[in-house]
Order: structure tokens, then sequence, then C-alpha cells
């Protein structure tokens, strides 16, 4: 498919797109279509999948047929589109008002146009390094007693009883206290190293959500909302639960639900919109190279063919997407300068935690102030 496309500025958040599919793309989408019906259906004096134009025209309606291929066209071309213009949507097009002006004609270009909401494009308020806080990953000792104290599960103790030398020995399994510590030790120190690359991510994270100066549109909030619910569902259905059983289990109705995860959908958002101000600061856009590591990654042979068809699903620009976030996390990480200390890095996230419970006390406070307020009226 060939395309032409002009894309020009609605607002800070919004674009237009003008396009144009190729005359012999409209073509043999509509032979597509018309093969469709032809072996969908039993034509009277035909064989399957041999009923001319005309016939299958009066069968189902010419204008059926067309539609259907407006249609695929339509997506099709959205998709490339999206590919072709680097373009990031926040939602569905809206082709509103244009359906009359939108139907395909046999060999003739397709013209149309359509509005999408995009990412909003915005600067952070700073670009320095991120400064945050990582726990030291040596075992301390209330680390040790915790493990002790599961151990004593395993060898069937009494949480009471105590753990001697004997008890480590002869119920444990160890040859001594000191080999029992050493082991809890190893285990710990090694626990810890490895939680740290994904903590200095999230902290990573926090902090540049901080330098996002302006709030996320309702469109991108609504969005990311969905793409949570989505997943949060997806999850339920895997493992076997349902959403009732789910609420039961964290003692929470469906309206707190929604709203905590609407909170999550605004953070997320904001996260997004920080990480790819980062991208485009240090130019961190996805490369072809990117993409075929992507790919490799995950077995593909042939690379072109599968980008062709990603491109064609419209599911290429969301790895595009993925892999400039990442690139903008492991870029900040790495010029990040990170202090050990543990009550500072376990602390670092309730600013954070307590903002959005202020948020949550203060929405619940306007329905009563708006009461007050009319009572006080009347």
């Amino acid at each position: 498919m060939e395309l032409k496309a002009e894309v020009t500025k609605v607002n800070d958040t919004r674009v237009k797109v003008s396009a144009e599919v190729d005359a012999e793309s409209v073509s043999k989408e509509l032979a597509a279509q018309y093969k469709k019906y032809a072996n969908k259906y039993k034509f009277p004096g035909f064989r399957a999948g041999k009923a001319p134009r005309p016939v299958i025209n009066n069968a189902v309606g010419k204008e059926t047929v067309y539609l259907d291929a407006t249609e695929e066209v339509l997506n099709d071309a959205y998709h490339l589109l999206i590919e072709q213009e680097s373009l990031r949507p926040v939602g569905e097009p809206n082709f509103e008002g244009k359906e009359n002006e939108m139907f395909v004609e046999d060999k003739t270009p397709f013209k149309f146009e359509f509005e999408l909401e995009v990412s909003p494009v915005i600067e952070l308020s700073s670009y320095e390094p991120v400064e945050g806080f990582i726990p030291p990953t040596e075992a301390t000792e209330e680390d040790i007693k915790s493990q002790i104290d599961m151990y004593k599960g395993y060898a069937g103790l009494e949480d009471d009883e105590e753990v001697t030398e004997e008890v480590v020995v002869e119920k444990m399994g160890f040859e001594s206290m000191e080999k029992l510590r050493e082991a809890i030790s190893g285990l710990v120190e090694n626990e810890k190293k490895a939680a740290l690359p994904r903590l200095k991510e999230d902290v990573v994270s926090l902090k540049l959500r901080d330098r996002v100066e302006v709030e996320p549109t309702e469109e991108m909030v609504a969005f990311v909302n969905n793409a949570l619910l989505n997943e949060m569902f997806q999850n339920l259905q895997q493992y076997g639960l349902t959403f009732d059983q789910y609420l039961a289990s964290r003692k929470m109705s469906s309206d707190e639900f929604y709203e905590d995860v609407k909170k999550q959908a605004i953070d997320e958002a904001k996260t997004r919109m920080a990480l790819d101000a980062w991208v485009r600061h240090f130019d961190l856009a996805t490369t072809d190279e990117d993409l075929a590591e992507e790919f490799a990654k995950a077995g593909v042979k042939d690379v072109e063919a599968t980008k062709k068809k990603w491109a064609e699903d419209g599911r290429l620009w969301r790895l595009r997407e993925a892999i400039e976030r990442s690139k903008a996390v492991e870029n900040a990480v790495e010029s990040a300068v990170f202090t050990v200390d543990a009550d500072k890095a376990a602390h670092q996230f309730d600013d954070d935690n307590a903002k959005a419970e202020a948020d949550k006390a203060e929405e619940k406070e306007e329905p009563a102030k708006a009461e007050e307020a009319e009572s006080t009226e009347e």
C-alpha cells in the first residue's frame, strides 16, 4: 500500500491527518472482498468462488461490499500511517462527520481524514542526573534473625523455642550456628543485589516523574487507564479468579478499585511523559538495530518481514515506544547518583504515597464542601 499523508497540528495534543491510498491498493481490496463473498455464499448457476460482481451486488448489495472494503483499507492505512508519520496515539482516530465522504471507488485513489489524540510533547524541569538512595546489600542482624525464624518453622520448632547450637545441628541440618548465619547472610545479600537493578529503575522513574510540571490530558489518562484495566482482567482470567473474588481478597469495593486504578493511570501517564521527554532530549529514538535486536531475542528469523507485518497490524509503534522508554530508564540509571542509606532508601517513596493519600482525601472532601455551601445558601 502506497500512502501520501499530511499531518497538521490541531493543538498541543491533537493532530489532523489527511491521507491518500493509491488506486491499485483500493482495487486489490475490492477484489478481495468480492472473492470473500463469492466463497461465503452459494450462487445458483455458479461454482463456489466464481460468481461475478453484478451477481454478488444483487445478492448482498454493492454498498455492503464497498463498505467492507472501505473499513479494511481504512484500518490498514491507519496502522501504516502511525508508523510512517511517527505518531504516538493515546486514543482511537476520530472520523466523525466524514462517513459519507469516505467510501472507496474502484481504480480510484482513496482520500480520507481523521483527527487523533497523541502523547503530549513536554519538557522536564531538569535533565540533570537523578539523585536517589539505595539500601546496603549487606545482611543486617534483623535480616538474619528473620530468616532464622523462618527456618524454625521449616524445622518444626515452636515460635518461642530457642535456637541453640544443638538445635541448629540436629534439626536444621547445619554444622554450626556460624555456618547457618553465613548461609543466611549469603542468601540475603544475593537477594538484595538481585533486587537492586529494579529498585534503581523505580527510583529513577519516580524522580523523573517529579520533573513533569504539567498534568496529563484526560485522553491520555483514559488511554492508560484502559490499558491497566485490560492487563488486570487478563491476569485475573489467567489465574482463574473472578472480579468479585479479587475484590473480596483485597477487601475493597468496585468503586475503590476503579479509583485506585485511576490514580495509577495518572502516575503512569506522567511517567510515560517523563520518559518520552528524556528520549527526545538525549536522542534515544528506537533504531532499526534496536528492532532487529529485539526480534532476535524473540527468535525471529525474518526480521524485515516481521517488521512489515507488525506495522500493518499496528503493533510496531508500540514496540518502538516500549524500547525507547526502556532506553530512557537505562540511560537515566547509568547517569544517576545513588547514595547508600538504608533509612532514606526505605522512605524515598513516602512523599509520593502521602501525596496520593492527600489527593484522595481532597476528592472526598469536595462533595461535602459543595453540599455545605448549598445548605448555607438556602
